[in-house]
């Protein structure tokens, strides 16, 4: 056996090609072939023709570079810190019910608790909607808006995807030829809602665009009419604007809704006409909202969302109106009455956030018309044009006995002012002594002549080791990574 083994080892040498050895390589000795190149020790020889001989050049110094080095993937931040409480009651528990009582007519338009009221816009299923250009002889149309109409289109499509959790689907179209009134736009007066006239003056104005529009829209297969003008109606007082209204058409009858944006959105006040423009996407949906049974309005008037500045830097929704709609879904809310609640924590990821996993609320009814609502947020996705880094939670109040007294100037979140909800201040803003009112009034005792102060949303923004105490109920921002990690307790 050793034998066979030992001819076998003997056979397979022999095959193998014999290879000469390789000189050592050095600068002047002879090498075999031109060009060829040797590296030895930090030095690149290379193969020259000298004369008649082939012999190695004098070699080149490799340059010594520092490595790049690698970087490695960071860890995926982990909240392993703190254990996550198990749910104290069912989202049923938190669905207050509505106990407003109506004081003059159309104050009880909308309900603030449950159930919501419904209008001639859907909150669920499909809702179609078209985007109508409309032009006078004062104001011709004087360039093609269909690319701005189609980033209005993408924007709407987006927001309804996520915020509703794709409950309600909107199919959009866009007129593609401008409605030509022939009349000039002062011969239509366009008043305030205040006005003896109104909604007289807006129906007069409506049914001539419903009239030029009808041979190209078939409104039977319409919920929402969102009118864009093209150019500024310079005597228009205030937007053009009609809820549940009856039409006439080629094909019958149908109630629909109807709104146009008023003059302040084509003026530079406040800020560019532009950047209203771009952002007109988000005052459709605000004022579609009222007419699917949500308030808005309230909390505040900071830049916190289209409920709140239409045309304002969020596009998000407060998350008890998004619960109201039946758009945040049942496990996505952490229900905590106070009467059962002794210490949790709890994750939240932000409003903001494209997203339809995690929780995204915590509500704490106080009483069965009472709660205090926390939504953690984020300068991302919905709220992309907040400062960059802004993130944290907001905390306010609602409640169901009460809705927004028109005459509180906004922007506020002042107490004089009776309303359905108000943001509660961390701490630190309690102990800076900081005017929390927000508003300045000529007149106290009548409030004539009062203002609201324009104020950085962030101040009532509780960010990480921030606490906001109310109604014997503590609320403390452990920490913000990923999600909001919420500690909420008796205290």
């Amino acid at each position: 056996m050793k034998l066979k083994l030992t001819v076998l080892l003997i056979l397979i040498s022999l095959s193998l090609p014999m290879l000469p050895a390789q000189a050592a390589v050095k600068a002047g000795s002879n090498c075999k072939t031109a060009g060829i190149t040797s590296v030895v020790s930090d030095k690149t020889y290379t193969c020259i023709k000298s004369g008649k001989k082939l012999v190695w050049g004098k070699g080149v110094t490799i340059p010594k570079t520092n490595p790049t080095p690698t970087s490695s993937p960071k860890p995926t931040p982990t909240i392993s810190k703190y254990l996550e409480s198990s749910q104290i009651a069912a989202a049923t528990e938190c669905r207050l019910r509505d106990f407003f009582q109506s004081k003059t007519p159309g104050d009880d338009y909308n309900n603030i608790g449950f159930p919501i009221k419904i209008h001639e816009l859907p909150i669920k299923g499909k809702i179609n909607i078209l985007f109508l250009p409309v032009a006078f002889s004062d104001i011709p149309a004087t360039k093609d808006e269909t690319a701005r109409f189609i980033q209005y289109k993408n924007h709407m499509e987006n927001w309804f995807e996520h915020i509703t959790n794709q409950q309600l689907i909107p199919k959009i179209q866009i007129q593609s030829n401008w409605i030509n009134i022939p009349e000039s736009s002062k011969n239509y007066d366009i008043s305030l809602p205040s006005d003896s006239n109104y909604p007289k003056n807006h129906q007069l104005l409506a049914n001539r665009i419903i009239q030029l529009s009808d041979p190209f829209v078939d409104y039977k297969q319409i919920d929402a009419v969102l009118i864009y003008w093209a150019g500024s109606p310079t005597t228009f007082q205030y937007d053009l604007g009609l809820r549940d209204y009856e039409i006439s058409t080629a094909e019958g009858k149908n109630r629909i809704f109807i709104w146009s944006p008023g003059p302040f959105t084509y003026s530079d006040y406040g800020f560019s006409a532009e950047q209203k423009r771009e952002r007109l996407w988000q005052f459709y949906i605000h004022e579609m909202l009222h007419s699917m049974g949500i308030t808005g309005h309230a909390p505040a008037g900071f830049e916190t969302g289209l409920g709140n500045t239409v045309l304002g830097l969020s596009a998000a929704i407060d998350s008890w109106s998004a619960f109201l709609a039946g758009w945040t879904l049942d496990e996505q809310i952490y229900c905590a009455p106070k009467i059962l609640l002794s210490s949790s924590i709890i994750f939240l990821s932000p409003i903001d956030k494209k997203q339809s996993i995690g929780k995204r609320s915590i509500i704490i009814p106080l009483s069965e018309k009472e709660a205090i609502v926390v939504e953690a947020r984020e300068a991302i996705d919905f709220s992309v044009n907040w400062p960059s880094g802004t993130k944290g939670i907001f905390a306010f109040i609602v409640d169901t006995s009460k809705r927004n007294d028109p005459r509180n100037p906004l922007p506020s979140n002042s107490r004089r002012y009776e309303s359905w909800s108000y943001y509660l201040p961390p701490k630190r803003l309690v102990d800076s002594g900081k005017d929390l009112d927000g508003i300045t009034c000529q007149d106290e005792k009548t409030r004539v002549g009062c203002a609201g102060t324009i104020r950085d949303f962030r101040e009532f923004l509780a960010t990480a080791g921030d606490t906001i105490e109310y109604s014997g109920i503590l609320i403390e921002l452990l920490d913000y990574n990923l999600d909001a990690i919420i500690r909420i307790s008796r205290s």
